[in-house]
């Protein structure tokens, strides 16, 4: 399972031990990062690639990406060997638009693909993981 909350939002999910699945969620409010905020937790490849992205979130690139990676940590963090950084998890962004998309996402502690979505003042993101 995985918790996640803010100011104004909480969650919570579960999955049945039966389906081997590890869930992670997160929720950030939306703000806008800092360059030098972003760098501490996306790799210069992902930025560059958010460059090329067609779609632009009005919180942009930096907050989707930490929601992400937040959420691919927790879906991880339960079989790894060791504590997985944030700037380890290598993320591949699909945007269906630019309130909403999924995401491929990997690391030294296995891999994970999900989906994010903007709503209500607010940047949810949710991950599957294959422990490697």
């Amino acid at each position: 399972g995985s918790i996640t909350h803010c100011e104004g939002f909480c969650c919570a999910v579960v999955a049945s031990s039966a389906t081997r699945a590890q869930i992670g969620v997160d929720a950030e409010p939306i703000q806008r990062l800092e360059p030098a905020v972003e760098r501490l937790f996306a790799r210069s490849e992902e930025r560059a690639s958010w460059t090329r992205l067609a779609a632009r979130p009005a919180c942009g690139w930096g907050l989707v990406a930490f929601s992400v990676k937040e959420a691919v940590f927790k879906s991880l963090t339960p079989t790894s060997s060791r504590t997985i950084e944030l700037a380890e998890i290598r993320l591949r962004l699909t945007p269906a638009a630019a309130t909403e998309g999924r995401f491929l996402a990997s690391s030294p502690g296995g891999a994970a693909r999900g989906f994010w979505f903007i709503e209500e003042g607010r940047v949810h993101s949710g991950a599957v993981a294959s422990p490697s």
